[in-house]
């Protein structure tokens, strides 16, 4: 049975962007805890990257970066080796921010879960790091991140040093914890009065709906 939409409803879309997005930076600026008050929260990371974003009414309110190889993680802890592995079809999760505004309300959870959905279709494991007393960590351990070596500390931008946690994640094993967070989020969310619409599987699903029909011949079984 389909959602039903009312009045109150508003649409919360969900994308994915291989390109840098201006209104990361800004949201970043405003509502990146690790970060507040940097200058600049814009890095060359940023342009080899793929950014899962949510917006409402054309508003920016969420995102994550993916990285594949090589990484900003040993960037920031000043190219000392941390207790994650390394090497191809490697993930790396960094910069989830969500608006303060917006918070509270499980899009964290959305983009996470996608964002591991997303990953698991290149990769093989994924790789981040969490602020020690940071509720959202919470959220990651549910999708299955796993807790490596100690605490360390990072500096996320110039004169900005946060202590977080290293942690781990089979993308192989991850698909149905990730799936079922990704279903909870979007009934979550429509609790809040926020209707989720996937933006790239509805341009997957008009893509295959506008294709033209196959044409088969007698000789193709032959």
């Amino acid at each position: 049975m389909g959602v039903t939409r009312t009045a109150a409803t508003r649409v919360l879309q969900l994308l994915s962007c291989e390109q840098f997005d201006p209104r990361i930076e800004a949201l970043r600026r405003t509502d990146y805890d690790p970060a507040a008050g940097s200058a600049c929260l814009r890095d060359t990371f940023d342009d080899r990257s793929t950014h899962v974003l949510v917006s409402i009414d054309d508003a920016l309110v969420g995102a994550v970066r993916v990285t594949q190889p090589p990484g900003v993680l040993r960037s920031w802890v000043g190219g000392a080796r941390l207790p994650l592995p390394e090497g191809p079809r490697i993930a790396e999760f960094t910069r989830g921010v969500v608006s303060r505004e917006w918070r509270g309300r499980g899009i964290y959870q959305l983009f996470m879960s996608a964002a591991v959905l997303r990953a698991g279709e290149c990769a093989d494991v994924g790789i981040a790091t969490v602020q020690v007393d940071l509720h959202a960590r919470r959220c990651l351990s549910v999708l299955g991140f796993q807790d490596r070596g100690e605490p360390i500390a990072f500096e996320h931008a110039p004169a900005c040093s946060t202590l977080a946690q290293c942690i781990e994640l089979d993308l192989r094993r991850a698909r149905t914890a990730a799936a079922a967070q990704h279903q909870a989020a979007r009934q979550r969310l429509l609790g809040h009065g926020l209707l989720v619409v996937d933006v790239d599987i509805e341009a997957e699903t008009l893509s295959v709906r506008t294709q033209p029909p196959l044409m088969c011949t007698l000789e193709a079984y032959a």
